[in-house]
């Protein structure tokens, strides 16, 4: 949202605010020549634009449209208060052309019976600089947080943008309450669970937040599987030997060689001495350490 000076706020509206009025009752005046200019340099001057200056409590002091002088459009304003002397009031312009209020970036310090430009005002009057107050966060993206188990670091990567005054920084943090550090462009690298803290700064002040829970990452390997055989004793018959995997094995293998790995569906039926090897890995594609049961009794 665009604001004027002091949180009023009118944009796109038709007509300037109703209470954009020549207040009465001040005890002193003063008067001032002005024309207002956009952030492009062109005059805000148009019919149904309108000028207005205010008190530190938000009161109009005065308001104006254009007239024309003697060397092109202006604002003669007349302004009011009551004290001799006043520092700080703030100016607000109605630009019918956008149909926004826009703030002005001078002040004007008040003195009674005073007269800005001093000199032949209505040909060379004073300029004043309107702007656009953003009030609205950037827009913040965090990009790269995985939704599936991995076994690697995240890289996070961060983006913002902003309409009104641009964006100022963009930060990030490991821990809550630690400092704030600018987001490299190739990314945060998160190596393990847990919440990075995102910023993004306008040039106005504005912030947007996001704090990016990573809990998908998983370095540990499962525990490596227990093999049994069903014989132990000397025999004349197979032996058959099966494996329990850990809870967190999502892939059950066996190899007879420890090269050529199968998928473990079943016990393993030897019908001669030999070794058996079994391995699990889990969702992150750790794999467990490899255990191998020797058959040497039939």
């Amino acid at each position: 949202m665009l604001l004027a000076a002091g949180g009023i706020a009118h944009a796109a509206e038709a007509l300037p605010p109703a209470d954009w009025v020549m207040p009465s009752g001040y005890a002193y005046t003063m008067t001032c020549y002005v024309q207002v200019v956009r952030p492009d340099g062109s005059s805000i001057d148009s019919p149904g634009c309108r000028l207005a200056v205010f008190g530190a409590g938000g009161e109009c002091r005065g308001a104006f449209s254009p007239i024309q002088g003697p060397g092109g459009r202006l604002f003669m304003m007349i302004v009011a208060s009551n004290q001799v002397e006043e520092t700080g009031l703030e100016w607000q312009v109605f630009d019918a052309e956008i149909g926004a209020v826009l703030a002005i970036e001078e002040t004007l310090d008040f003195v009674n019976d005073g007269i800005l430009p001093s000199l032949e005002g209505l040909k060379n009057p004073m300029q004043l600089h309107a702007r656009l107050v953003d009030t609205d966060p950037p827009v913040l993206l965090v990009s790269g947080n995985p939704d599936e188990w991995t076994n690697q670091d995240v890289v996070l990567v961060a983006s913002a943008t902003d309409e009104g005054s641009g964006v100022a920084a963009l930060q990030y943090r490991l821990e809550d309450g630690g400092e704030w550090e600018e987001c490299p462009e190739s990314g945060v690298v998160v190596p393990e669970n847990g919440i990075v803290y995102f910023q993004a700064i306008d040039q106005a002040g504005n912030v947007a937040a996001q704090d990016v829970v990573v809990d998908k990452i998983d370095k540990e390997a499962p525990e490596a599987p227990v093999a049994t055989a069903d014989i132990t004793a000397p025999t004349n018959q197979a032996v058959t030997v099966a494996a329990v995997f850990n809870d967190d094995s999502i892939l059950k293998e066996y190899s007879l060689d420890g090269t050529a790995w199968d998928e473990y569906a079943a016990p393993i039926v030897l019908s001669e001495n030999g070794t058996v090897y079994f391995r699990g890995t889990d969702a992150a594609g750790n794999a467990s350490a490899v255990t191998s049961y020797e058959v040497s009794n039939i």
